[in-house]
């Protein structure tokens, strides 16, 4: 295992995994954030006639704004170093992004899998976890997650609830660390709501999905998130703002969707599930676990992600 330096330039990290590579002498390099695809291009670059074939893994839709100092990078990157790499993106949305920003090469789309049995192995049981976090088996707990309080859209969840206010028999609790502190206490000052918990991420992420009842995803934008589909796999029916990168869900009976931005209809969504009789409960969590299951699950994925390296390994047999 190796690890590369923490805030190098692109030129030092291009040398580090060149260096790497002359070691592990790889076929593929496979980039999984977007601070190392030029590197690795480059470091491809210095390889000479044993460069490695380069993959581009894009999961991210944040806006980008449209300036001449990303126009640039777009046709350096793109244009330039893009002629020789193939990309896969987690959505056809972030496909048609690429190629409207001036990617010409191939482009597989290919949805993120979800690991199904981490998202549903708890270390305890519903109830023992709910009263180390101090709720009560009675209330409904609605999960996020908010490691950037504004792109995961917790500020609309909370809004919405102050706006119902709607503090009896409903806890919200939400995951994230420092950011989403220094958020709330910005919001709220040193008391916080007695209906709102914020939790430490944790290895065990199935205690959190089988403590909740209902999972919000508020969010502005995503390429596909994760936690979706874990919660979905939990069995757990999903309110998400209605974004492009959740088109996906709209096949199953357990995700309600709400305009964007929209607090009130954030609120009302919440209230609307919140009323569902249990024959609709169980409903809408049957269809969101066997959606999953049938179709995102992370050995679907894994093997979609080797049908593009077979197909790149024997194009570079028969160019050899």
């Amino acid at each position: 295992m190796y690890f590369l330096s923490s805030n190098a330039s692109p030129f030092s990290l291009a040398r580090e995994i060149a260096a790497i590579a002359a070691v592990e002498c790889p076929s593929i390099l496979h980039t999984h954030f977007t601070a190392f695809d030029a590197p690795a291009w480059m470091a491809s670059m210095m390889l000479g006639k044993d460069k490695p074939k380069i993959v581009w893994h894009v999961h991210s839709n944040f806006p980008i704004e449209d300036s001449i100092k990303r126009r640039i990078k777009d046709l350096i990157k793109l244009r330039i170093m893009g002629r020789s790499v193939e990309a896969i993106t987690v959505s056809a949305e972030l496909m048609q992004s690429l190629c409207k920003r001036g990617f010409t090469n191939t482009i597989h789309v290919i949805p993120n899998g979800v690991d199904v049995l981490r998202a549903t192995s708890t270390s305890q049981g519903r109830s023992e976890f709910r009263r180390k976090l101090g709720i009560s088996e009675s209330e409904k707990v609605l999960l996020c997650f908010g490691w950037d309080p504004i792109t995961k859209g917790v500020d609309l969840v909370v809004e919405a609830l102050m706006e119902l206010n709607y503090g009896g028999g409903a806890t919200l609790l939400v995951v994230g660390r420092d950011r989403l502190k220094g958020f709330m206490y910005d919001r709220f000052g040193s008391s916080l709501p007695v209906w709102l918990k914020i939790v430490e991420p944790r290895e065990c992420i199935a205690d959190l999905y089988n403590a909740a009842d209902i999972f919000i995803s508020s969010s502005r934008w995503e390429g596909f998130p994760y936690s979706v589909g874990e919660a979905m796999a939990s069995g757990l029916p999903i309110i998400s703002s209605d974004i492009p990168a959740m088109e996906w869900a709209r096949a199953t009976e357990g995700t309600i969707y709400f305009e964007s931005g929209d607090t009130k209809g954030l609120g009302q969504a919440i209230m609307h599930v919140i009323d569902w009789p249990s024959e609709k409960w169980q409903a809408a969590s049957k269809s969101n676990s066997s959606f999953i299951r049938e179709n995102y699950d992370a050995n679907r994925w894994s093997a979609n992600i080797f049908k593009v390296y077979e197909k790149l390994l024997c194009g570079m047999q028969k160019e050899n």
